[in-house]
């Protein structure tokens, strides 16, 4: 799935891998209020996914309506949590909703409770992490804590590309010329090795 701005398709501000094609049982639904989860009723759902071609273009995340859908979220979430009480899932969606509303400490006070519950979303593994970092670059946060906590990143996900680009991405900001073609070398080797396979994509 693509998210791309309404004016002009050539934006993307990311991209994710999803379910959207699935068995036609009665037992096998999406659920939720705002970020349906594909659940299935008779038993624990068994996720073997393969990877097709089909690319989804969404228009509903695009800037002129970014801000006024997560504050929307944010109230149906809040909502919820005082009717039904707080579950662990609740944290990860917080924190998309403080991060895009601007809210920046306490968008990286669900990141660390997303991470603390050990959540993980087929697409997404590495997204508390990229939340994490883009917070603390709006905070002017120094170089040496993005990369504490790309580092970090790193160490979850040693396979995943992206955070060794970003890495590479402060080096080159520090002038660090050697790290950021360390950086960039592996991170491109990771794309090539994870070629055909269902990987996240941010």
């Amino acid at each position: 799935l693509f998210n791309i701005e309404e004016a002009d398709a050539h934006v993307l501000p990311d991209s994710m891998y999803q379910i959207r094609i699935f068995r036609n049982l009665r037992s096998l639904r999406y659920e939720g209020q705002i970020h349906e989860v594909l659940v299935n009723k008779k038993k624990g759902l068994d996720r073997r996914m393969q990877l097709v071609d089909l690319r989804i273009y969404h228009t509903g995340y695009s800037s002129r309506l970014l801000k006024k859908k997560l504050a929307r979220n944010l109230k149906l979430i809040r909502e919820r949590m005082a009717r039904d009480g707080e579950t662990p899932m609740d944290a990860f969606y917080l924190m998309d909703c403080y991060h895009g509303l601007d809210e920046y400490d306490k968008a990286i006070e669900c990141v660390r409770k997303t991470l603390a519950a050990g959540l993980s979303f087929v697409g997404m593994e590495g997204k508390p992490y990229h939340i994490w970092l883009d917070c603390l670059i709006k905070k002017e946060a120094t170089p040496l804590e993005l990369h504490s906590i790309v580092d970090e990143a790193i160490a979850a996900f040693p396979d995943l590309a992206d955070f060794y680009l970003r890495k590479g991405f402060i080096a080159w900001q520090e002038k660090d010329y050697l790290t950021v073609e360390r950086c960039l070398q592996k991170g491109l080797a990771c794309r090539a090795a994870a070629q055909g396979e269902l990987q996240e994509c941010s």
